[in-house]
């Protein structure tokens, strides 16, 4: 009998209320499946079935049975038994399971389709196993059956787990391999005791089956959409629950994280994109979570997840973000063999390259072999997240992941990681750069320098800088590589700015060579020209997009705003407004150059502002006490507006004013200062100085009205300052005119 008669003499003995029941369950998932009748016929055939459905008594044969449903094709189990079937019925250049697989793959052509392609052209309930559905089906089914009977070997435990393994991913690569591994375990178990087939029982679990077409029709659809193209909201994040809901079926866990790097693989978009996000964060709660998931399961596969992810191009900060790294840190770290690509994408050991002369040893820059476009920045965040989750999680903080790492087998793959011990200067880098990065980020700015060198940075940085400038000092003649990058370390923390920089010569002031060394001019403006170098990636992320102040005078009193107006010029603009106060307005504009800035925090209830030993941004003086004024900002979170405001040396506090005018008084705020001492900058960066009213720095105030002869608009506010001018200069207008009016009328 054919594999077409099979089906249909096997579909009389089915049992519809089990039909029914599994297509219910998979109708309130909102899978929007049809509902079969309870008496399966021929028309059953032609059917349009949304995505196959397997029961586990479609094929089933009545265990009294000794003859074969498949005729000529069947085994004489009873005579052969089942520990001598595998070797019988399998060709000799086939005796282990992945050799078996690969075989089954070749014949069913896997590399010429894909994952999707084969589920979608498959619809196990709507057709028979013949040749149209399931081509080379002779061929398929002594490979699959061969490959069950090697796992039924009981003295090689090991070998059945890499059999039970090869047919997991056989079943989900291919669902008509799974119709036919069915097939095999029902004839094994028909012809031996049920305890023999142990272990695939799983192929006709109701677990299994839903999990496995739940999962079955997002890859065959490639979407998480009805039908792959009715955009219902509500419909799609239905279909993610329940594909959630499957990571968390303790019996079955293992499919579900089967099918896992078939998913990050499908290129998706738009709502199908955020909707696979929310799964895949999902999965990783599931593994951060002791116990939801067999380890064993999922940490085979989540290399091949972020290998998809790295290989759809998916958004890293979505799919690989650094947080997200963080989370499984300690199982990765627990089982390094498992995930080397991880291992080798996201913390692999950076590289310098000289970008001019092979002689010059400061003339280097970065490079990251594995993915080319990440900066310093990217590779740090990575690097630092993931040893604190380690050393938080796994060492509660009594021990580094370098010193762990250190004591492993010279083997292990974390040791050609950066984490290794060849690699430590690394390690200190990034710990500098990411809090000098968090700073920027967080708006943190300079803090207190006592309370820096009780800190782990400060440490990390002594440690780096002390190891660099001995390095040097003692000199390898003919090492040109060595020294450079020597240099290098230095260059992207001691040149971090000014703050930095005198840390570390406060701590080797008494070494004459040392300080040389640190207040190395050349290596200095060096450090400004690497690309993606430091000097580009810790900016004032405030200026990235608005480079610039403007500072309103009315009435001589000082207001500090970027793009907004000060409410005092409303006020003045105001035609109620009688008095003649427009003629003393005038507007200046600081152009910023963001990575010359810092700010300083001030925290006015433990220790008032004193400008010494800082460069601080003059916005004017105090009309009447000709007290400097300096430009400062107040925010709550970093997300949230600046106020821009202005401070006197010794303020305790900060007066604002926010968006609806309401004057709020701070006794936290930020003092707008220069990175870097003036005299260590290059004159290339100092902007033009026609029209500056105080050129005694890199930044300062150009007149912009009344007075505008000398102005030079710039590309990066050009838009911004010809509006500005057209509304000041047709207010201006408007007002004449108006007092005009209203002199005539008082007249």
């Amino acid at each position: 009998m054919g594999a077409s008669g099979l089906l249909r003499s096997t579909q009389r003995g089915v049992d519809s209320k089990r039909i029914h029941a599994i297509f219910l369950t998979l109708t309130l998932h909102h899978f929007n499946f049809k509902l079969i009748s309870s008496t399966l016929n021929s028309s059953y055939h032609h059917q349009m079935l949304e995505m196959p459905i397997i029961e586990s008594h479609d094929f089933e044969e009545s265990e009294s049975s000794t003859t074969s449903q498949r005729g000529g094709r069947g085994l004489p189990f009873s005579k052969l038994g089942v520990q001598s079937l595998w070797m019988k019925a399998l060709p000799k250049s086939f005796h282990s399971p992945r050799q078996i697989a690969k075989q089954i793959r070749r014949i069913r052509g896997h590399s010429k389709s894909s994952v999707h392609e084969r589920h979608r052209n498959f619809d196990m309930m709507g057709r028979a196993l013949s040749d149209t559905s399931c081509p080379n089906y002779d061929d398929l089914f002594p490979h699959c059956m061969n490959l069950i009977a090697l796992g039924l070997r009981g003295s090689e435990t090991e070998e059945r787990k890499v059999v039970e393994e090869q047919v997991l991913k056989l079943c989900v690569e291919d669902p008509c391999i799974y119709l036919i591994f069915q097939e095999c375990k029902r004839e094994i178990q028909s012809k031996t005791s049920p305890s023999q087939v142990a272990g695939f029982e799983m192929l006709d679990t109701e677990d299994f089956q839903t999990i496995y077409l739940s999962w079955s029709k997002l890859i065959a659809d490639y979407s998480f959409r009805s039908n792959g193209y009715d955009l219902d909201p509500e419909i799609m994040q239905s279909r993610c629950e329940v594909l959630k809901d499957t990571l968390r079926i303790e019996t079955n866990p293992y499919i579900a994280v089967e099918y896992l790097p078939h998913a990050m693989a499908l290129k998706l978009q738009d709502e199908d994109l955020e909707l696979l996000r929310q799964l895949w964060d999902h999965f990783l709660d599931c593994v951060a979570e002791s116990g939801n998931l067999n380890l064993q399961v999922w940490i085979k596969n989540i290399d091949l997840c972020f290998k998809n992810i790295i290989l759809s191009r998916k958004p890293l900060e979505d799919f690989a973000s650094p947080a997200q790294l963080a989370r499984i840190a300690v199982h990765l770290v627990e089982h390094p063999h498992e995930v080397p690509f991880t291992l080798n994408t996201f913390f692999a050991p950076p590289e310098l390259n000289f970008r001019g002369s092979k002689h010059s040893i400061y003339d280097v820059t970065f490079a990251y072999p594995p993915v080319g476009q990440w900066d310093l920045a990217k590779v740090s965040s990575y690097a630092t997240f993931f040893m604190r989750s380690v050393e938080r999680n796994k060492f509660n903080d009594d021990y580094d992941l370098s010193s762990y790492v250190l004591n492993l087998r010279t083997n292990n793959l974390l040791q050609k990681t950066v984490f290794g011990p060849r690699t430590r200067t690394w390690v200190q880098l990034y710990e500098v750069l990411n809090d000098a990065l968090s700073s920027c980020r967080d708006a943190r700015g300079v803090v207190d320098f006592e309370t820096f060198q009780d800190s782990s940075v400060y440490r990390n940085l002594l440690e780096l800088v002390s190891s660099a400038l001995g390095a040097i000092w003692s000199g390898i003649e003919g090492n040109t590589r060595f020294i450079a990058r020597q240099h290098f370390f230095l260059s992207q923390s001691v040149d971090l700015d000014r703050y930095y920089k005198r840390e570390m010569i406060l701590q080797f002031q008494d070494n004459t060579r040392y300080i040389k060394i640190l207040n190395d001019r050349e290596r200095f403006l060096n450090q400004l020209r690497i690309p993606n170098g430091i000097r580009h990636i810790t900016v004032i992320p405030q200026f990235r997009n608005v480079p610039y102040l403007r500072r309103y005078r009315i009435e001589g009193k000082y207001y500090i705003t970027q793009e907004g107006f000060p409410e005092r010029l409303l006020q003045t603009l105001n035609p109620w407004n009688r008095h003649k106060v427009f003629q003393s307005v005038s507007v200046d504009t600081m152009f910023l150059n963001a990575s010359i800035l810092t700010y300083l925090q001030i925290h006015g209830g433990k220790m008032p502002f004193d400008c010494k030993g800082h460069y601080p941004i003059l916005a004017g003086y105090e009309e009447g006490s000709d007290e400097p004024l300096y430009v400062a900002f107040i925010r709550q979170k970093p997300d949230l507006p600046w106020y821009f405001t202005t401070v006197k040396n010794g303020a305790s506090s900060a007066t604002y004013t926010n968006e609806l005018g309401e004057e709020h008084v701070a006794t936290e705020f930020f003092v707008l200062v220069l990175r870097h001492d003036p005299t260590d900058l290059p004159s290339s960066i100092l902007p033009h100085s026609t029209g500056v009213k105080d050129p005694t720095g890199p930044v300062h105030w150009v007149e912009f009205w009344p007075k505008t002869e000398h102005y030079r608009f710039h590309n990066a506010t050009l838009k911004d300052d010809r509006l500005l001018l057209a509304f000041i200069e047709e207010i201006r207008l408007r007002r004449d005119e108006e007092n005009r009016v209203i002199s005539v009328l008082d007249f």
